[in-house]
This record gives structure tokens, sequence and C-alpha cells, in this order.
């Protein structure tokens, strides 16, 4: 029996940002409401043979070896993945839309702390969300009517994935430059503190 287009249609929703943005909490509860199948791309890496090392912070990926195999996985597919290293290891073709969440400065070294990051992890990570990082990586990677960030700095995991549900089924609703951190600690001289 052949399958009507509508069963073959690939829905494939990225989630990307520095880590402790809320990818994997907030990924879970929109694949959950969608119905979708929720894909954590550290631990696709392992499964695909792409990790190549861990340590206490985290894992190493080859990332060219999840760009050669994971466009294949998800064919056919409803699916949230989610990962910083979602450009790196997604074509735009194998994507139709993508969240990049983005958290103020302040809130992410709490997270970080927590976590037990280094000092230097620490730094290296907040600098990347002051430059806007995964947000370049993701307009390099596909096209900007895909692409939304969401502000999840004082807002619940419910909430945030509310608004990203809203924004991949209304294009319209779609943001992109509604932060701007680095100004935000020029102005009042913490970003001195992070580049020490």
């Amino acid at each position: 029996m052949a399958r009507s287009p509508q069963q073959t249609k690939q829905n494939i929703i990225g989630i990307t940002g520095t880590p402790a943005t809320g990818k994997k909490t907030v990924g879970k509860i929109v694949a959950k409401r969608l119905g979708y199948e929720f894909l954590e791309i550290n631990k696709l890496a392992k499964s695909l043979g792409a990790e190549v090392s861990k340590d206490d912070e985290g894992i190493d990926v080859d990332a060219l070896i999840l760009y050669k195999k994971l466009p294949n996985l998800l064919k056919g597919k409803k699916a949230v993945v989610a990962g910083h290293l979602l450009p790196h290891c997604l074509p735009d073709k194998s994507v139709n839309f993508v969240a990049v969440l983005r958290c103020s400065p302040r809130g992410l070294v709490q997270r970080y702390k927590k976590r037990g990051y280094s000092s230097e992890k620490i730094k290296s990570n907040i600098v990347a969300e002051a430059i806007d990082v995964c947000l370049s990586e993701a307009l390099d990677t596909y096209k900007k009517s895909k692409i939304s960030e969401i502000d999840t700095s004082n807002k619940k995991p419910e909430q945030v994935a509310g608004e990203l549900v809203a924004k991949f089924l209304n294009p319209k609703k779609r943001e992109i430059g509604i932060v701007n951190w680095l100004q935000m600690m020029t102005e009042d001289d913490t970003l001195r503190e992070f580049l020490r």
C-alpha cells in the first residue's frame, strides 16, 4: 500500500543555543506537545559513532560524521533535534524550523556553577552567548526565514515551549535580533569581568 504524502512528510524542528539555555528541557516539552520524537545530538553522536572523547565537562563530537549520517536517520520523521552543534550536523534542507534559545549571561553563570563548569569553560560559553555565536552559526547554515530566537532568561520551560511551537506553526511570529547581551554587558561593565 502506497503512503500518502502526508504520511511521508518530514517535519524537523531544530533547537540550538549556548549550553544551559534550555534546549533539552524545552525540546522534550515541544516534542510531547506535537507528538514528535525528541533527539539529542550528543546522544545521537554516541549511537552513530561520532563521539570522539568524553570528560567531566562534556563530549567531543566529530560533526562531519553526524552531518553524513543524521539526515538519513531523520528521513520521513517528525522530530525535535536539540544541541548546540545543530548547524554543523544538519543541512538546511533537513530542517523545517530552527529555534535559537538565548539566555542572559548572568543567568547562565549561575547555571554553569550549578553544573560544576570550570571558570575557563564558563568564560568561553558566556563570551559565545554575548557575541551571538549560535545565532551566527544558524544564520550561516539555515535560511533566515526558518530561524527564530527565543529569550529564555526569565521564563519557565513550558512558556518557552509554547513560544517555540507558535513560531514553528506561524512563520510571521519568527524574530531575529531580539537580544543584545553585548550591549547590555558593555553598559553595565560586566563584559570586562568575562574577558579577563
